[in-house]
């Protein structure tokens, strides 16, 4: 019965009707106080921000390759969108071509970009000793960026290990270092990193050759580093399994598909969630499950703040923007990775992609894993290898 008619006909009922409507409008309000629904105020002198960035009239920031995943343009539309009258000017590249061209620039007294959007080895050790990076900390203010409620792990992600902090990680996707043939091995039986040790997979395992970077990276530097793995894990686990090493992961994936090998290592979530949709037996063996713990990979999605920057005021704008729900949602929807921020939506996301809030994550971009050096963990697997004589 429509509630107007039962007011009309039963005018007593009025009192029951109006608590009626009461209990409906506060069942169907979202939970108050959830970091989607704060409504923050406007720092003091934004307005005035706003207008020096609309006299500079541009902002120009550097940025990864595969930025633009799903579409061109599109964190360049969401901001022109909310501050019309500054243009954006985007120069992609690789993280080595940006550094070096960067570095060139400068010492040439060109000063081009305002912000630097990239992985933290770039940007910690390339930019930060070179100079030509300003602390970023003073220059967030926005209310929204700065309430740690509305990032994973309630923190903001620095990727310094000291101050001057310059280097703010805003993307996390989940690292696993195996996945399984599931016609093989169930993923569900490894819950520590040593069950990729266990004697009855000596012979059928394939992994990437990790000694030639890029995929892998980042979980090979958690293992290095971890105080219950390290070296000495990495020293059997190349020794003593008779691992098949591939140069390209898509071969691994494909051994592994087809059932060569029971065991894949270093593969990366994507290619293997790839190999899933096109109907392969494989699959991850979930990260949360392994108790020694995962990382996060920010995979290019740090950012930092130029020092002499040319468009001072444009880039303070766009740094608290693109940090803002608003333009992570903007970015998140250009790459198709996960932002750090919690209090927006993942759709469109591989969930094994995306953190759990209730896990503990290593921030696999932080300068002490950066630092772990290429050649490091070259020796290492060299030296397990010519143990096991297959070098």
């Amino acid at each position: 019965m429509r509630m107007d008619r039962l007011r009309d006909n039963f005018p007593s009922a009025k009192p029951i009707v109006m608590f009626l409507c009461w209990v409906v409008i506060l069942l169907a309000a979202p939970e108050r106080g959830s970091a989607a629904e704060k409504i923050y105020p406007k720092p003091q002198g934004w307005d005035q921000l706003v207008e020096a960035a609309k006299r500079e009239g541009t902002i120009v920031f550097y940025a990864p390759t595969g930025i633009d995943r799903r579409g061109a343009g599109i964190i360049e539309e969401a901001f022109k969108k909310s501050y019309p009258g500054i243009t954006v000017q985007k120069n992609v590249g690789s993280g080595s071509m940006t550094l070096s061209r960067t570095l060139t620039e400068r010492r040439a007294n060109r000063y081009i970009p305002d912000v630097f959007i990239g992985g933290t080895s770039t940007l910690l050790l390339g930019l930060k000793p070179a100079g030509a990076l300003q602390p970023l900390g003073p220059n967030l203010i926005l209310p929204e960026v700065l309430d740690k409620s509305g990032w994973l792990m309630n923190r903001l992600w620095w990727a310094d290990a000291q101050e001057p902090y310059t280097t703010l990680m805003f993307l996390g996707y989940v690292q696993t270092m195996g996945a399984v043939n599931t016609k093989l091995a169930n993923p569900r039986e490894f819950t520590s990193y040593w069950d990729f040790l266990n004697p009855k997979w000596k012979g059928k395992i394939v992994a990437h050759d990790i000694r030639r970077g890029g995929t892998g990276g980042v979980v090979v530097r958690f293992v290095y580093k971890h105080p219950q793995l390290g070296p000495r894990y990495l020293e059997r686990l190349f020794s003593e399994m008779d691992i098949t090493l591939t140069g390209e992961v898509r071969q691994t994936v494909d051994f592994l598909g087809i059932g060569r090998y029971a065991l894949g290592l270093f593969v990366g979530s994507e290619n293997l969630l790839q190999a899933q949709e096109q109907g392969l037996p494989v699959a991850l063996v979930p990260a949360e499950q392994l108790k020694e713990g995962s990382p996060i990979a920010p995979s290019g999605g740090s950012i930092a703040l130029m020092d002499r920057a040319p468009h001072p005021n444009a880039a303070k704008l766009f740094v608290n923007w693109l940090l803002s729900r608003e333009g992570q949602i903007a970015y998140q929807e250009s790459i198709a990775l996960p932002s750090l921020r919690v209090d927006i939506p993942k759709t469109g996301l591989y969930s094994f992609d995306i953190p759990k809030p209730a896990v503990q994550y290593a921030a696999g971009g932080a300068e002490d894993y950066s630092r772990i050096g290429a050649e490091a963990i070259r020796d290492v697997v060299t030296r397990a290898l010519t143990k096991a004589g297959r070098q």
